[in-house]
């Protein structure tokens, strides 16, 4: 109890350290001015538990408040409106403090006809002052996990900086992403599907993050189109997108994307994953006995990511999606193994994404197909999943 009531008492001492609430300015302004205030060395650890212990309060304040109204208690109403006109004035939130204010004055008077009325006006400016403060939390967290990766290697800072091209149309999640990774890379914002191919176009980038919800084109639609694209086609794509549906998932996977990352997301996880994949891709072209893989009349480039059928001593390119493409190179890998379903969808998807078998059989049918001559070299392992041979 006693570290819940230094907080308490931290808070209180912060947001009456704010400027006087007559001064003005808009809810976004004046909640954003009043939190930087908090950003000091010393203050750095409680500044996400005291945004959310606003919060939670003034869920709780608002929830009594309803209640109060609901019971038609005059003298209850007047006090949490007043709680919440106080604080929010405080914060900086004056639209929420004035229909606070409206809201005791007439419980007061015991004139409650127009509370409920005020109430969910009051509900919905708590929601806009919530999401500021989310806001402002996640570019706060993304300072701080820049910060941490610069520190964390000094040696990258003797490299040139590796180029992302963030493809996103929301301008707060602009600030943010570019926020986090801007002291390790130079990142290079679209806010449409057609920028995006522009810039591609135009420059070279290592790598490519793509939201789905895009006002041109989706993104999944986009990233077909650049897995077609000579420049574009082995640049590592990671979807950061507000879809969480398991569907859109699989779909992002299976057209070629690397990675899927849901928002919100947490900023040192995505400067992680980011410096996972660059670390695997770096390994791997490290490795150039490894990167060609042949079997019989079948070669793979995990380089460039290419297949080819070789017939009379003659490589031709076989035209295979990213999902068929990394099926060969694990059956490639694994030459006489015999495989489960579940080991080859890991292998396309990676853990945790629950796709069904036949999704595996539909695409495992289809590569056949484009192996020609070469599709008896999969065979099927009954009851279990199949089997790669280089000879017959």
């Amino acid at each position: 109890m006693a570290g819940i009531f230094t907080m308490q008492s931290m808070f209180a001492k912060w947001i009456g350290d704010q400027p006087d609430p007559q001064q003005g300015g808009s809810i976004d302004s004046r909640i954003i001015a009043g939190i930087r205030n908090l950003k000091k060395p010393d203050d750095k650890s409680l500044f996400s538990d005291l945004v959310a212990l606003f919060v939670s309060t003034a869920e709780s304040r608002i929830g009594a408040l309803k209640e109060g109204i609901a019971q038609k208690d005059a003298k209850g109403i007047a006090i949490q409106a007043h709680t919440l006109r106080s604080g929010s004035a405080n914060l900086g939130a004056h639209h929420m403090a004035t229909i606070a204010g409206e809201i005791e004055e007439l419980s007061l008077q015991s004139q409650l006809e127009r509370c409920p009325e005020l109430c969910d006006r009051l509900s919905a400016e708590f929601l806009k002052v919530k999401e500021a403060l989310r806001i402002e939390v996640l570019k706060h967290e993304a300072e701080e996990a820049s910060s941490v990766s610069v520190h964390s290697n000094e040696v990258r800072e003797l490299e040139p900086k590796k180029k992302i091209l963030l493809v996103e149309d929301s301008a707060v999640d602009q600030t943010i992403v570019s926020s986090v990774l801007q002291k390790d890379y130079t990142v290079t914002v679209a806010a449409t599907a057609a920028d995006a191919v522009y810039h591609s176009e135009k420059s070279s980038f290592d790598m490519i993050l793509l939201d789905v919800m895009l006002p041109d084109m989706d993104g999944f639609t986009l990233c077909t189109h650049l897995r077609r694209l000579e420049k574009t086609r082995d640049i590592p794509i990671i979807f950061l997108t507000a879809k969480t549906a398991l569907g859109d998932k699989v779909n992002g996977l299976s057209i070629g994307a690397d990675d899927y990352i849901v928002k919100p997301f947490e900023p040192l996880e995505l400067l992680a994953r980011i410096q996972a994949k660059f670390t695997r891709l770096e390994a791997l072209r490290s490795k150039t006995d490894l990167l060609l893989i042949a079997k019989g009349n079948l070669k793979v480039d995990l380089s460039s990511q290419r297949a080819y059928l070789i017939q009379d001593k003659k490589e031709m390119e076989l035209d295979l999606t990213p999902v068929e493409f990394k099926l060969l190179s694990y059956f490639l890998q694994n030459e006489g193994a015999a495989l489960t379903r579940d080991q080859l969808l890991e292998a396309v998807w990676g853990k945790g994404v629950n796709v069904l078998h036949r999704t595996i059989d539909k695409h495992v049918c289809s590569l056949r197909k484009k192996l020609s001559v070469e599709a008896n070299r999969i065979s099927t392992v009954s009851g279990m999943g199949y089997r790669f041979s280089s000879t017959y």
